[in-house]
């Protein structure tokens, strides 16, 4: 998927994600030393954004 029609559908997704989520794709950006590593992550990061993927999967809370 090109850039260009994953970010509208990544930005809009994003709005939607959980703050632990949001953290997680902010501190997986803001540690990449590199720019090249930063700029792979962000293309990643759109990617799965995109296809509506999070890092972290929210489990059902267990009935007590």
């Amino acid at each position: 998927m090109l850039r260009r029609e994953a970010e509208p559908k990544a930005k809009a997704f994003f709005a939607t994600v959980n703050a632990a989520n949001r953290y997680a794709v902010h501190r997986r950006i803001q540690t990449a030393v590199k720019p090249e590593t930063r700029a792979k992550r962000i293309a990643q990061l759109l990617a799965m954004l995109a296809r509506g993927e999070v890092i972290h999967a929210s489990q059902p809370k267990a009935k007590a």
